[in-house]
């Protein structure tokens, strides 16, 4: 490209030139209100997190106000029967604990939902938690 440009006429030459600033001019125009808008939400998300921090979900829970009664049977041993020694098709011995297995919803109606656990494989206890459930919730 800079070959051709020397047997550009100065006109020529200046106008390519031009263009140039007003492309670079119109991307950095573009990408301002972006970046600005990107920072309003991140500034609004800690502002939010910040004025309520689990109030309404403490605010529910003492106040008794929920629609379904908890019940919470008996837990003794299902951690160690729920524990996946290996999957199929999981290469070799995983270096994390994994478990998988049922919660039951509603004992009365025998609805559960399957959940799929894996634990991390460092320092478990200061890992964020993600709990997978499968089914389908309905009320009766």
């Amino acid at each position: 490209m800079g070959s051709s440009c020397q047997r550009c006429s100065p006109l020529t030459s200046k106008i390519r030139k031009d263009a140039f600033a007003i492309q670079l001019f119109c991307l950095i125009l573009v990408q301002a209100p972006l970046a600005d808008e990107a920072g309003r939400l991140q500034e609004f998300s800690r502002l939010r997190m910040e004025l309520q921090p689990d109030r309404v979900d403490n605010e529910m829970l003492m106040s008794g106000s929920m629609d379904h009664p908890i019940y919470v049977g008996m837990q003794d041993g299902l951690k160690k029967v729920d524990k996946i020694s290996e999957l199929p098709g999981q290469p070799g011995k995983a270096v994390f604990d994994q478990y998988a297995g049922y919660v039951t919803v509603d004992a009365t109606t025998g609805k559960a939902l399957f959940y799929y656990f894996a634990e991390a494989a460092e320092e478990p206890s200061t890992k964020p938690l993600v709990l997978w459930l499968n089914g389908v919730w309905q009320k009766a």
